[in-house]
């Protein structure tokens, strides 16, 4: 089921983007990218939005499949700090 979960930064700093993620049973490896413009000792928090989605049953012929996104959750995930070209998290 986490295959089907979509994981994205909420107001993410300037510069700070989520690269990849990689869902196991029993882990989530989230791969952060800073930009060139981020400075060491950069530090701030990571808030993650979850979605999943869906598309509805229809009732009505014309109606076409539309995929609904629903919000599953907000996690504040960590304090984050960047020296040179490494993130450390706290």
């Amino acid at each position: 089921m986490l295959r089907d979960v979509k994981l994205e930064l909420s107001e993410p700093p300037k510069g700070i983007t989520l690269e990849t993620v990689t869902a196991t049973s029993d882990e989530v490896l989230l791969v952060l990218k800073a930009d060139k413009d981020v400075n060491a000792g950069f530090k701030d928090n990571l808030i993650v939005d979850a979605f999943t989605t869906q598309t509805p049953r229809q009732l009505n012929s014309k109606a076409k499949n539309q995929i609904q996104r629903i919000w599953l959750g907000r996690y504040r995930l960590f304090r984050l700090r960047l020296y040179s070209n490494r993130f450390t998290i706290f």
